[in-house]
């Protein structure tokens, strides 16, 4: 997603997505409230990449290098919850994403059990994709 200027003082975000801000003047110092909810990366002095990484509030404030403030937005997370379905078993919970098929997620409150499956599953995922991108090409002769 990408916003051209922020004229609310707050803002929904759809977790594990990126999304571009474009800001009016050059920025020094990012300050995000709390890291584990949202994370911003400066592109260029005037180009800010926000991930939103877990479900949450938290607020983000941009100064420049005088230290006068540029922006000051909170900033709220949360599932796209068109897509994600949650399962109960008795007080255990289970979140899947279906598109078009369900395939289970981690998702913060989920069972122990079902959450630490679904994040070596991820890990797995991960470790087998940085293993295929650091592996070494074969020769060509």
């Amino acid at each position: 997603m990408f916003w051209p200027a922020w004229s609310a003082a707050a803002h929904d975000l759809t977790l594990d997505e990126a999304f571009v801000l474009r800001l009016e003047s050059d920025a020094a110092v990012i300050i995000i409230g709390n890291p584990a909810i949202a994370d911003a990366a400066v592109e260029n002095g005037r180009l800010l990449i926000l991930t939103a990484k877990s479900p949450g509030q938290t607020n983000l404030i941009v100064l420049d290098k005088d230290g006068a403030e540029i922006l000051s937005h909170s900033l709220f997370v949360a599932f796209n919850g068109a897509r994600f379905v949650s399962v109960f078993q008795r007080s255990k919970r289970e979140t899947l994403l279906c598109s078009p098929t369900c395939e289970h997620v981690v998702a913060p409150g989920d069972d122990a059990g079902a959450f630490k499956n679904a994040a070596d599953a991820a890990r797995q995922k991960i470790d087998l994709g940085d293993k295929a991108a650091h592996a070494k090409e074969p020769s060509r002769n």
